[in-house]
C-alpha cells in the first residue's frame, strides 16, 4: 500500500473517530424544530401510518425512518451511521480533489474535511445537511468523471444521484440543469455530451418517478418536488423578513388557515413575488442581508453566539474562506476543468440571496470552498519552497 493510502486510510479513520466520539457526548434529545420535523414523520414512517403532506420531498425521512426499524427509536443510532455518512464523504473529497486538481490537493482537503469542526457538528443533529453533503458530492464526482472519461456508467451514476439529491434538496434540479448546460458550453464533444445529459435527466426522472406519482394520487395533481417552497419564499420576503428564519413573524389569517397545502403553496409564492416586485429597494436590502448572513464568519443562531462558538468558528471558517478565495484567483487560467467545482458556490449563494441566508445553508458547498484552499495551501507550499531554495 502506497503512502497516499495510508494517510487516506488513516484520515478517515480519524474522522469517524472523532465524529462518534461527538455524538457519545451529546444529549439524548433533538436540538432544532426542523430536527422534530423530520422525526415525526420519520416515526410515522417507521411506525407504518404513512406521510400524507408534500410539504418536504421524502429521501431524508425514509433515511431515518430506515434507521428506526432496524436499530429502533433511537437518536444515538442515527448520530452513528452520520457519523459514517460523513467519513464517506472525507472520501470523496479526495478523489475529487485529486481528479481536479492532484492527489496533494485531495489529501489536504479529505484532512481538513475530516477535523472541520461545523461538520462533526451536523453529524450529531436530525437534519438533511451531512446525508446531502456526501450525495452532491457523489453527483460532482461523476459528472466530473463522466467529462473526463466520456463513460455512459458515469453519466448512469450521475442521473442516480441527482435524483437522490432532488429528493432530499429540492434546488439541486436547478443546479442540475445549469451544470449540463455550463458543461455542454465548456466541452468540445458537443454530442456526447447531448447524450449523457439527456440519460441524466431521464435517470433522476425515473428516480423522482415514485414520489411524483403518490403525489399525483395524494392530491390529483402534478407536483413534482414539494409544496414547502412557497413558505420558503414568503418566509424570506414579507413586510416582516429580516433575512434569517422567521416562520414566526408570518401572520395568519382566517383564510389562510382554511386553505390546504397546495393552496398555501401557491398563495405564498403569489405574496412573495408581489412583495419583490412591489418593493424592490426592500428586497435589495433583504438580498445584502442574507449574503452577510449567508458567508458570516460566525454562527448567526444566538444559541451559538457566545465566544466559545465564535472562535471556533473563526479559527476554522476564517481560514478557509480566505484561502478558497485566493485558490479561486490562482486557478483562474484553468476555469474550464473547475466548473463543477464553481456552480454549487455560485448557484446555493445566488438561491439563498432570495430565500434566507444561514450558515446551514452554506455547509453544503463548503466542500468546494475547501478544495479551492487546499489548492492555494499547495501553491503557497511551493511557492516558499521556491523562495527558499533561491
Amino acid at each position: 500500500m502506497d503512502k497516499n493510502k495510508k494517510y487516506l486510510l488513516a484520515t478517515m479513520f480519524m474522522a469517524l473517530i472523532l465524529r462518534i466520539v461527538y455524538v457519545l457526548t451529546l444529549e439524548d434529545r433533538l436540538y432544532f424544530p426542523d430536527c422534530f420535523y423530520y422525526y415525526k414523520i420519520a416515526v410515522d414512517l417507521a411506525e407504518g401510518k404513512g406521510y400524507d403532506s408534500a410539504f418536504t420531498t421524502p429521501l431524508y425521512p425514509l433515511f431515518l425512518s430506515g434507521i428506526y426499524r432496524i436499530f429502533g427509536d433511537s437518536y444515538l443510532s442515527v448520530r452513528i451511521i452520520q457519523s459514517f455518512v460523513g467519513t464517506v464523504s472525507v472520501l470523496l473529497i479526495y478523489l475529487l480533489g485529486r481528479d481536479v486538481f492532484s492527489r496533494k490537493v485531495g489529501l489536504i482537503g479529505s484532512f481538513i474535511t475530516a477535523f472541520y469542526p461545523i461538520f462533526i457538528f451536523f453529524t450529531g443533529l436530525l437534519l438533511t445537511e451531512t446525508l446531502s453533503i456526501l450525495l452532491l458530492l457523489s453527483l460532482i464526482y461523476l459528472l466530473q468523471r463522466m467529462v473526463a472519461t466520456r463513460k455512459v456508467s458515469c453519466a448512469v451514476g450521475a442521473g442516480f444521484a441527482a435524483g437522490l439529491c432532488i429528493l432530499i434538496r429540492p434546488p439541486i434540479a436547478y443546479f442540475l440543469l445549469l451544470a449540463l448546460f455550463m458543461i455542454f458550453i465548456a466541452c468540445r464533444d458537443k454530442a456526447q455530451i447531448i447524450n449523457c445529459g439527456f440519460l441524466i435527466i431521464m435517470l433522476a426522472g425515473i428516480v423522482l418517478s415514485p414520489w411524483i406519482i403518490r403525489n399525483y394520487r395524494r392530491f390529483d395533481r402534478l407536483i413534482i418536488l414539494s409544496t414547502g417552497g412557497g413558505l420558503t419564499l414568503y418566509e424570506s420576503n414579507n413586510p416582516r423578513a429580516t433575512g434569517g428564519p422567521g416562520v414566526e413573524n408570518i401572520i395568519w389569517t382566517d383564510e389562510m388557515r382554511e386553505m390546504n397545502e397546495i393552496e398555501l403553496d401557491s398563495y405564498f409564492k403569489k405574496e412573495a413575488i408581489n412583495f419583490i416586485l412591489n418593493h424592490p429597494k426592500r428586497f435589495l436590502k433583504l438580498a445584502f442581508i442574507k449574503f452577510r448572513r449567508f458567508w458570516s464568519l460566525t454562527p448567526n443562531a444566538r444559541e451559538y453566539s457566545s465566544f466559545f462558538y465564535k472562535a471556533i468558528s473563526l479559527a476554522s471558517y476564517g481560514p478557509i474562506l480566505f484561502l478558497s478565495i485566493f485558490g479561486l484567483i490562482e486557478s483562474r487560467r484553468v476555469w474550464r476543468e473547475l466548473i463543477l467545482l464553481y456552480l454549487p458556490i455560485i448557484s446555493s449563494l445566488l438561491l439563498h440571496l432570495i430565500i434566507l441566508g444561514s450558515v446551514r445553508y452554506r455547509v453544503p458547498i463548503t466542500p468546494y470552498l475547501i478544495l479551492f484552499a487546499s489548492y492555494a495551501i499547495v501553491v503557497l507550499i511551493h511557492r516558499f519552497r521556491g523562495a527558499k531554495n533561491k
